[in-house]
């Protein structure tokens, strides 16, 4: 029974207000953080929810900075406007 899959991504869509990707540091090689890579998984199962043919895409920030920011066209239902 495969519990488990890592999918390598060549490409992926880019910032969504709804995300399908979240993104984690992964430490390779040595415990630096400042040498950290960034994963990105899939935030929903894979075999269920993630149709074939779907964009993948992650939120580029968690948190709003003061400010005007950069207009988000992503057109997800819960979009917040602005990409930070």
């Amino acid at each position: 029974m495969l519990t488990r899959l890592t999918i390598y991504i060549l490409f992926e869509n880019g910032h969504s207000c709804s995300p399908n990707l979240i993104n984690y540091l992964v430490l390779v090689d040595n415990m630096d953080c400042q040498l950290a890579h960034v994963g990105l998984y899939a935030s929903r199962d894979v075999w269920i929810f993630i149709a074939i043919g779907e964009e993948l895409a992650y939120d580029y920030c968690s948190k709003l900075v003061p400010g005007e920011g950069h207009p988000c066209h992503c057109r997800a239902s819960n979009c917040r406007g602005r990409l930070y």
